[in-house]
């Protein structure tokens, strides 16, 4: 929405951003390189908001005030300060960290000035339109669209959205498994982090909501998903002639990963290849002994 409200001459006297102190590094850089831009073209700079103490003193430190909080705190016996992690019913994040934060920011430019609140929602995001001016719903643009004028103009945040469906906190419950996968694999410093944060939260708070980062699952029990996954993929790779490229030590690893994973159920596992749906290792292995018939069956017509 920025890029094209520059092209196209449109006002712009301030340039809000939330800066939740979550982001990945490459959605810094990416501010980054649009504030140069912004610089050059308008000759102001983007506003970063941000709160005062930030997200690990709200998720672990913050007092609470209120009677029903407290009372609700006590019929769990966890302690009286902080909030726990994020989730679908307390997204408290997403109102101490974005939305108060700009809607504050928002109100006080408007008492001081004839201002016009500009959002970039796109236009099939209609659930999330308000009161307010929406350029991108005006234009048309969808969000896929106005990913690719980003591109085109060259900015790509790093390959952020290469990797990711969605690129908001790294460290947010509410992604899906299969990005905290990728997580793991492509930011293994956050993982590590994402780990620690965990250990502290059950630590604090228990085996309960407050406590607890994904329904059935602590960041370490994914941790060990997600290594018994790699071993399986290497289990399979290795028994399915995938390991032409593959040196001795990395045999021997495989070899030493199917010695541990015996007795692990194969139908546990999914395993995806070059960004395929997902299957089971059973499912695979059925689908390798199909492929091994088929290609026995054109030998034997011939």
């Amino acid at each position: 929405m920025l890029l094209l409200m520059i092209e196209r001459g449109l006002p712009i006297n301030t340039v809000l951003w939330a800066d939740t102190g979550m982001e990945f590094p490459e959605m810094y850089d990416h501010i980054s390189k649009v504030d140069d831009y912004l610089y050059r073209e308008r000759g102001i700079h983007i506003t970063m908001l941000r709160h005062p103490k930030g997200f690990e003193y709200l998720m672990f430190e913050e007092e609470k005030q209120k009677p029903s909080s407290i009372e609700n705190r006590q019929r769990l016996g966890v302690p009286l300060y902080g909030n726990g992690w994020p989730g679908v019913k307390v997204r408290w994040c997403t109102g101490q960290l974005k939305t108060h934060l700009i809607s504050k920011e928002v109100n006080r430019l408007k008492g001081e000035y004839q201002a016009l609140h500009y959002v970039g929602i796109a236009a099939d995001e209609p659930k999330r339109i308000k009161n307010e001016q929406y350029p991108l719903v005006d234009w048309g643009i969808t969000e896929v669209e106005a990913l690719k004028l980003c591109y085109d103009r060259g900015y790509d945040w790093s390959g952020l959205y290469e990797i990711y469906h969605r690129c908001s906190c790294w460290c947010c419950p509410l992604q899906r498994i299969d990005e905290l996968r990728k997580l793991r694999h492509h930011h293994p410093e956050l993982w590590r982090r994402l780990r620690d944060m965990d250990q502290r939260a059950i630590a604090q708070f228990g085996h309960n909501p407050l406590g607890q980062f994904k329904q059935n699952w602590t960041v370490e029990r994914l941790e060990q998903r997600f290594a018994a996954e790699d071993a399986q993929i290497s289990v399979f790779l290795l028994s399915s002639g995938k390991d032409s490229t593959m040196t001795e030590k990395q045999k021997q690893e495989c070899s030493e990963a199917e010695t541990m994973l015996q007795g692990t159920p194969k139908q546990n596992v999914l395993i995806s290849f070059d960004g395929k749906p997902a299957k089971t290792l059973e499912e695979l292995e059925k689908e390798q002994k199909r492929q091994k018939k088929k290609h026995k069956d054109r030998g034997e017509s011939r």
